[in-house]
């Protein structure tokens, strides 16, 4: 038993030693075809894969950007249309002053819908697509809504993206009025640069009629925003001269005959006052049932009849208004004004009546919508 059992060692050795010395030799996956070309094979598919799904990300994108774009685009011109529309109703002579204040609360009410919409998709990046002239659009809006630093975002924005001087000519302009406003925003100094900024690039790039024509509108511009905003009579006075030398140059006589005319009325209401009646030049002014008190200015001229008045509540200017009118009966004198309030920029209709009672007071008073008649004192 014990020969046969070392028979069967020897044996079972013997096949060991021939397994260990006939065991596959280990290859390295690298030096295998077919695993090779199977890596590559799901390395090729793993790249397409992932460049499919960003791919599709970027079209989506670019898809949901062209939408925003799209949108701001549309909502501007509905605010133009909105805007045209107001206007043409107010044209209507026989609207009333209730009517015409509805259309304007209407017209309101569908420009801040509009804006709202607009603002929410506005930035950097959308804005950097929108046409300079649309911005400029869109900016006018926003200040007519006292939304000023948005106004400011959107007027810098349109004047980085200025491709033709005239379109930057706006922009500036804009700028300028916007800085004159009277308002914790207003900046004279800064308003006055603009100015400067706007005239210089008029007379740099602009030629012949153009020049002539434009450069007297910017004058007058300028003066009004000295006049009326900013308050110096003086350096308005020598905008008004500068407004009527170019308009003068101008090669029609009817078109300078115009200007003329405008900006004498205009130079008329701040230094002359009206001397009809014998009416002193300034006046202080009473809203007697609100309390509040404002100053007032009344000049005749060949242009008509002039009224600016401002209203106060403890010492900050809360509303003003500015308006034409005519000599009615009886001497009393009417006026169309439009009123902007601070609380709501958009201006609104209203009838002012002033009657002298003699040289030194007068009485008047002041329709809004259909609210009742507000008297109104001069002395």
């Amino acid at each position: 038993m014990s020969e046969a059992f070392e028979n069967l060692e020897k044996r079972i050795g013997g096949l060991e030693k021939d397994l260990i010395k006939n065991k596959p030799k280990k290859v390295r996956w690298y030096k295998t075809p077919s695993i090779i070309l199977s890596v590559i094979a799901l390395t090729t598919s793993v790249i397409f894969s992932v460049f499919s799904i960003k791919n599709a990300q970027k079209e989506k994108e670019a898809s949901s950007f062209g939408t925003k774009i799209s949108s701001i685009e549309e909502n501007i011109e509905k605010l133009m249309e909105a805007q045209m529309h107001y206007q043409e109703n107010l044209t209507q002579q026989d609207l009333g002053i209730n009517g015409k204040n509805s259309f304007g609360m209407l017209w309101n009410a569908q420009s801040n819908l509009l804006l709202d919409k607009i603002m929410d998709l506005y930035d950097d990046s959308t804005s950097a697509h929108i046409n300079p002239n649309q911005l400029l659009q869109l900016g006018q809006n926003l200040q007519m809504t006292s939304r000023m630093l948005q106004s400011r975002e959107v007027f810098l924005k349109a004047l980085e993206r200025s491709t033709n001087h005239s379109t930057k000519s706006i922009a500036l302009r804009a700028l300028a009025n916007l800085f004159s406003i009277p308002s914790t925003y207003q900046d004279k100094n800064t308003s006055r640069e603009y100015r400067k900024e706007e005239i210089n690039l008029v007379k740099e790039q602009f030629y012949g009629e153009y020049l002539n024509q434009t450069l007297s509108r910017s004058f007058e511009l300028w003066a009004m925003d000295e006049y009326f905003n900013i308050g110096d009579t003086i350096l308005a006075n020598t905008l008004i001269d500068s407004a009527v030398y170019y308009g003068n140059k101008l090669k029609y006589q009817a078109q300078k005959d115009e200007i003329t005319r405008r900006l004498q009325g205009i130079w008329d209401l701040f230094n002359k006052g009206i001397d009809m009646f014998d009416l002193k030049e300034d006046w202080k002014v009473k809203m007697v049932n609100q309390g509040i008190y404002g100053e007032a200015r009344i000049v005749q001229s060949p242009a008509g009849i002039f009224l600016s008045m401002k209203f106060f509540r403890e010492g900050s200017l809360v509303f003003y208004m500015f308006g034409n009118g005519y000599l009615g009966v009886n001497q009393e004198m009417v006026f169309d004004a439009q009123v902007t309030r601070f609380d709501n920029p958009y201006p609104v209709s209203a009838i002012i009546k002033i009657k002298l009672k003699d040289g030194e007071t007068a009485w008047g008073s002041f329709s809004e919508l259909s609210k009742p008649k507000e008297p109104l004192y001069f002395y």
